[in-house]
């Protein structure tokens, strides 16, 4: 019954891949609203970077360009988004996935304790040392991050 009450008039609308137009368009939107929901500076999407873009498939759709583009605002320091900087994942099948060298042991428990601290620090940071706007930024609770910042020794 739902789906008839809401299939009144449908809507068709082609996945991202299939409107390469809109990506500048909505990159630049969900940049800016990264920016001011986590109170970093708005930053620009160089030329190459947006080539780079246009030619991703984007399989995760609108929601994959807001997230790399939230995660570009939280990560990347300076004022511009170069080519290199963009994590686009999904690696076209003829190449490889490059693996960071790594230190020691393969625990996947640790490298992903030692992310997540690196995450508070630099979401406390970009905060200036609100706890409220860095959990925002996070998009965890307020309590989940003390206890966070508690477990992992984070001096303020």
């Amino acid at each position: 019954d739902l789906f008839y009450r809401i299939n009144v008039v449908p809507v068709e609308l082609p996945p991202l891949r299939e409107r390469r137009e809109d990506i500048p368009v909505l990159a630049d939107h969900f940049l800016a609203g990264a920016a001011r929901r986590m109170g970093v500076t708005k930053k620009t999407i160089t030329p190459p970077a947006m080539e780079r873009l246009l030619g991703h498939p984007f399989r995760g759709n609108i929601r994959e360009l807001q997230n790399l583009m939230e995660r570009c605002a939280l990560l990347i320091e300076g004022p511009l988004i170069e080519e290199d900087s963009l994590s686009l994942g999904h690696p076209t099948n003829n190449s490889e996935v490059p693996i960071p060298e790594v230190q020691g042991d393969l625990s996947i428990k640790r490298a992903t304790r030692e992310l997540e601290r690196k995450l508070i620090v630099q979401a406390l940071k970009n905060a200036h040392g609100r706890k409220g706007k860095a959990a925002e930024m996070l998009e965890i609770s307020t309590r989940a991050l003390l206890y966070k910042i508690k477990e992992y020794n984070i001096l303020e």
